[in-house]
């Protein structure tokens, strides 16, 4: 999209080799340099709730900025993607709830101020 074709051939699915590292795929900010992880979040239907593992949300404490929760909604039919970046910083700001769960993470606030 923005011309940094080496960058795309480095993207990352972290998720074929590890399912512990807190995030599923490694790719790269819109400056080509600095990376971006991302972990998705797909369902069928439109649901707002997620679960995220303890290790996930650590990885979005971490990484900050540069973590993303992509959900994907309606992936069979009329597939809607959302990236919602620095959840951890969204749940300090009240943007985001999380709930002992497991972590789930509810994010209708963010999901549906993009609409």
């Amino acid at each position: 999209r923005r011309g940094l074709k080496a960058q795309a051939n480095r993207v990352e699915r972290v998720s074929r080799w590890s399912v512990g590292e807190g995030y599923d795929i490694i790719s790269f900010e819109d400056d080509g340099a600095t990376k971006r992880y991302l972990e998705v979040k797909t369902t069928t239907g439109k649901g707002t709730l997620v679960d995220v593992s303890t290790t996930e949300w650590k990885a979005a404490q971490k990484f900050g900025e540069h973590y993303y929760l992509v959900r994907v909604i309606k992936v069979k039919d009329s597939p809607k993607i959302f990236f919602i970046q620095n959840p951890s910083e969204l749940e300090n700001r009240g943007r985001v709830v999380r709930t002992a769960s497991g972590w789930r993470v509810d994010l209708r606030a963010v999901m549906n101020a993009s609409d």
